[in-house]
């Protein structure tokens, strides 16, 4: 990693043929990572293996969904809820990495450090993100599914699990498979706003994000200015208003998931008002 290092208790050795370095692939991993001389700046390092070590736990999650999914097909209840809450606690590591970011690198060393950066160089390209919202799509269509061979539209099971199913113990797993994906969901959304902090502390756009509603191409005010209105929009690298994260950070993986939260509580409102 660091071969022209002149003190040779300082250089960081590696490849030496055991069985964890090939195990583990920390070799092939550390091959394929720049030397540090090829580092455009100090700070570079610390961003490039943060941002790894979150595409490999977003793979990881990927990974262990699948896994979920097929146990769910066969029916295995208690092993795919078990693969869920690992999945959950997987998705603390991209959260903990933004933690550590914002502590270790401050504005003005991103800031310099991103003008050296290509125009295509966007988070928005994330790999692992992409395909966690394809794999979220399958594992909910397999849990409607799961709920219709019950007998129950979503909207009739989300008001049926109130009871908590004491006679239907199949009923109550595929319940509890509910609650780890609305968990699954409410962790990606907390690192959503994270990163949309991380965003503000960074590039700016935290007083342009409380302002008027405002065009998503241009990030212009779609109404008649305020004071507010007038906050500097930043753009990303591609030249998109930072404005536009956060509708993407409003964006749940399973939208129709949340739209069973808005029944049961109209639902249950409407009960309490009718007992009054």
């Amino acid at each position: 990693m660091n071969p022209t290092e002149e003190d040779q208790n300082l250089r960081f050795r590696y490849g030496r043929g055991s069985y964890y370095e090939e195990g583990t692939f920390i070799t092939r991993t550390l091959d394929v990572i720049s030397n540090e001389h090829q580092l455009m700046c100090h700070d570079e390092r610390t961003f490039q293996l943060l941002h790894l070590q979150t595409e490999l736990a977003w793979y990881d999650m990927h990974f262990e969904l699948r896994k979920a999914i097929r146990l769910i097909k066969d029916a295995e209840f208690t092993a795919a809820i078990s693969i869920i809450h690992r999945v959950n606690r997987l998705s603390e590591i991209p959260i903990l990495a933004i933690d550590i970011m914002l502590s270790c690198i401050n504005q003005f060393g991103l800031l310099n450090f991103r003008a050296m950066l290509p125009n295509n160089a966007t988070g928005i390209d994330s790999p692992g993100m992409i395909n966690l919202k394809y794999a979220a799509r399958t594992i909910w269509n397999q849990f409607k599914s799961n709920v219709n061979e019950l007998g129950y539209t979503l909207e009739e099971f989300a008001m049926a699990r109130v009871s908590g199913f004491p006679d239907n113990a199949r009923a109550r797993d595929i319940g509890a498979l509910f609650d780890g994906i609305q968990q699954l969901d409410i962790k990606i959304m907390n690192w959503k706003q994270s990163h949309l902090r991380m965003v503000w502390m960074y590039l700016g756009g935290a007083a342009a994000a409380s302002a008027s509603p405002r065009d998503r191409k241009t990030g212009a005010p779609s109404r008649q200015s305020t004071e507010t209105d007038d906050a500097p929009v930043p753009t990303s690298l591609r030249g998109r208003p930072i404005t536009e994260l956060q509708r993407m950070t409003a964006t749940p993986l399973f939208p129709e998931l949340w739209k069973l939260s808005d029944v049961v509580y109209e639902r249950m409102n409407a009960q309490r008002h009718v007992g009054a």
